[in-house]
């Protein structure tokens, strides 16, 4: 009988699996460092994307603020003159000029914020990828300052619902409509009114004309203060629209 001898395979070196494993490790590493650098791109193009949304709802903020803080000038010009006009004896002409201020001011506008895009990174937490530490900061300071001036404007508008209430114990009702439809069918926010003829106060009661001085200078207050206020929003939104725009090389 035969007796075959069984062949060995020589034994592989202890090199050749260090190589292996080398090989197998830069593999790995190599796809670790492709997929880390894939994510760090998407992220970049999210936070210039982010980035373009923020400026351009800065532009509108800072637009909006400008219209405001002129509207905002007018009513001061008219709670100051009401005010004035109502110290004195009050005949046809100066019947005129309190309709029309009366009028100008209680149409109070406020502040429509363009908070989407700051909205969309905090509550999503996507704040992260904004990687400009300043402008993340900038951001925030913002986005607290117009929150506080929002519930600012709600005060307002609670002591505007009590203007309106006194002065229609003093103005005519049917006076003031037309003088309303006059407001927002002509060029109001250049100033050019064209004002109809008013009829007179319905009282003259100085009680209730005292009534309504009290009432135009707490709005006169107000108006002030928020009017300095939105003038800071103002700058603080340019400010962050020429650091984006500085940071991030954007037009």
């Amino acid at each position: 009988m035969e007796v075959h001898a069984h062949s060995h395979t020589p034994r592989k070196n202890w090199t050749h699996y260090l190589w292996e494993f080398l090989m197998l490790f830069l593999a790995v590493f190599c796809g670790f460092l492709a997929e880390n650098q894939r994510e760090h791109l998407v992220e970049h193009q999210r936070e210039k994307q982010y980035i373009k949304n923020l400026l351009q709802d800065l532009k509108q903020d800072t637009s909006a603020l400008s219209q405001n803080i002129k509207s905002r000038e007018r009513r001061r010009i008219s709670a100051d003159s009401l005010i004035e006009e109502l110290s004195f004896p009050i005949n046809n002409e100066i019947q005129n000029s309190i309709y029309f201020n009366a009028n100008r001011l209680n149409s109070l506008a406020v502040f429509n914020y363009s908070n989407s895009t700051i909205q969309q990174l905090k509550n999503s937490g996507l704040m992260r990828l904004i990687r400009k530490l300043d402008i993340v900061n900038n951001i925030n300071s913002y986005d607290l300052l117009v929150t506080r001036h929002k519930v600012r404007e709600e005060v307002e508008l609670d002591l505007n619902l009590e203007f309106s209430k006194a002065i229609c114990s003093v103005l005519d009702a049917v006076t003031v409509k037309t003088l309303s439809d006059s407001l927002v069918n002509t060029a109001f926010n250049t100033g050019r009114v064209i004002r109809p003829v008013y009829r007179s106060l319905i009282t003259k009661d100085p009680d209730k004309i005292n009534l309504v001085k009290g009432q135009t200078a707490l709005l006169y207050n107000r108006n002030l203060s928020n009017y300095n206020q939105m003038v800071q929003i103002r700058k603080e939104a340019v400010n962050i629209i020429g650091l984006i725009k500085k940071e991030y090389h954007l037009e």
